[in-house]
C-alpha cells in the first residue's frame, strides 16, 4: 500500500494502526479525526510528511510518527491543542514536544516553555548534531533521543539531573564515548551518578546559561583543526576566552578580541573546548590540535 485515505467517518486511529506501512508515501487524515494514538504510524519509512487537521485534540504521548522519513509536520490552521514549528510537533502551550522530523539537521535548541519530551521524540534523528535541553524540562520519555546516531554534544542545563530511572533507553544508540555531555558548573559528580546520564565517558562542566553554536552566530575559529595558533572571527569587542580539556579543567584564558593570534604551540595533540563570553553570552566550540 502506497497512499491511503482514511473514511470521514473514524474519528479515532489506534496504536500501531499503520506500524510497519513501509510503502506508504501518502496518507490523508479526514477532519473527523481528533485522537492519533501511540505509534498510529511507526515505522512508516516512506512517509514524508502529515498534515494533522484541526478536530485533532489528543495525540498519545509515544511518538506516533516514530522511525518514520519525515520532512514536514503540519499542523492545519485553527487546532488549538498543537502546533508545528520548524519540523517540531508541540501541544500549543509549548509544554511538551511531542516529535521532530527524522530529517533534522545540526543542532536543536528546545524551547524554555518545554518541560516534557515524550517517548521517542526524537527518535531516528540520525542527522543531530548538537541538542539544547533547557533547564525546565523534567520529564524524558522511553528512548526520547534513541538512534540520534551522529550526536556529537548535548548540552544538560539543568543543575540537578532529571531522573531517567522509570524510563529507559532515553539515549539509546547514541555514541556515549564520542558524545559529550556538558553540563553546569558544579553539576558534572552529579551527572556521573544519575541513572543514563552516567554513562556517557566525557561529562564536562561549562557555563551553559545563554549558551549557543559558534557556529551559528557566524563567529567562527580558524583554522580547525588548528596548528600552533588560531584565529576568532565575528567578534565585537573584546571577549573573555577560556580553553579547557574534556574533563573542563582550564588550560588558557584569556581576553581575545577579532582576528587576534592565540598561542596553542605548548598544547599537546587532542580534542579541546573553547569557551568565549562576548556581550554576555558563551559561545562553545571544540577544536582538535593536529
Amino acid at each position: 500500500m502506497t497512499s491511503f485515505t482514511i473514511p470521514s467517518s473514524i474519528s479515532n486511529i489506534r496504536e500501531y494502526t499503520f506500524d510497519a506501512c513501509y510503502s506508504l508515501t501518502s496518507i490523508v487524515i479526514p477532519s473527523a479525526v481528533t485522537t492519533i494514538e501511540n505509534y498510529a504510524f511507526g515505522r512508516c519509512y516512506s512517509l514524508n510528511s502529515i498534515s494533522i487537521p484541526a478536530s485533532v485534540t489528543t495525540i498519545g504521548e509515544r511518538n506516533p510518527f516514530n522511525n518514520c522519513n519525515l520532512k514536514t509536520i503540519q499542523v492545519e490552521s485553527g487546532n488549538s491543542s498543537f502546533k508545528s514549528i520548524d519540523g517540531i510537533l508541540y501541544t500549543t502551550d509549548g509544554t511538551r514536544l511531542i516529535a521532530c522530523i527524522q530529517t533534522k539537521l545540526g543542532r536543536i535548541d528546545i524551547p524554555s516553555s518545554v518541560n516534557k519530551i515524550g517517548s521517542n521524540a526524537f527518535g531516528g534523528c540520525s542527522a543531530l548534531t548538537t541538542i539544547s535541553i533547557p533547564a525546565t524540562v523534567n520529564y524524558f520519555g522511553l528512548g526520547a533521543f534513541s538512534d540520534c546516531s551522529v550526536l556529537s554534544s548535548i548540552y544538560a542545563n539543568a543543575p540537578i539531573p532529571v531522573d531517567l530511572s522509570k524510563n529507559g533507553y532515553v539515549f539509546y544508540n547514541v555514541n556515549k564515548t564520542t558524545c559529550t555531555l556538558y553540563v553546569p558548573i558544579g553539576s558534572r559528580a552529579l551527572y556521573q551518578a544519575a541513572n543514563q546520564w552516567k554513562d556517557f565517558i566525557n561529562i564536562v562542566e561549562v557555563n551553559t546559561t545563554n549558551s549557543k553554536n559558534i557556529n551559528q552566530i557566524n563567529v567562527n575559529i580558524f583554522p580547525n583543526p588548528i596548528a600552533n595558533y588560531f584565529q576568532v572571527s565575528g567578534l565585537k569587542g573584546i571577549s573573555l576566552m577560556q580553553l579547557t580539556d574534556l574533563t573542563g579543567k582550564i588550560l588558557l584564558q584569556k581576553k581575545v578580541s577579532a582576528n587576534e593570534n592565540v598561542s596553542v604551540a605548548s598544547l599537546s595533540k587532542g580534542v579541546y573546548m573553547i569557551n568565549l563570553t562576548n556581550n554576555g553570552v558563551t559561545y562553545q566550540i571544540k577544536v582538535i590540535k593536529k
